[in-house]
């Protein structure tokens, strides 16, 4: 097998692996409660962790005016899904 290949695996495996334990320790982690005013989450949200290769897959972004940024976001505007609250690892 080519090195190169070898080493893109690894780390795709590691990146997958990172974002699989980030969320069984959300998914795990015991809620303690909190005032209305004191919530993390919007109620009746999940949330779920996604590493940022997954939600964009450009290695880099050139951005050179507000157009540039409007559009990257609404990228990700349409990536979010209802009902769930997107942690994004870098």
């Amino acid at each position: 097998m080519d090195n190169v290949a070898l080493l893109q695996s690894i780390k795709v495996e590691a990146d997958t692996l990172k974002v699989r334990s980030l969320q069984e320790i959300i998914d795990h982690e015991p809620k303690s409660p909190k005032p209305d005013d004191e919530d993390d989450t919007p109620h009746g949200k999940k949330q779920k962790t996604y590493s940022i290769k997954t939600i964009n897959t450009i290695a880099s972004w050139q951005l050179e005016t507000v157009g540039d940024v409007n559009q990257r976001l609404q990228e990700l505007r349409s990536k979010l899904e209802e009902k769930k609250v997107m942690q994004i690892e870098f």
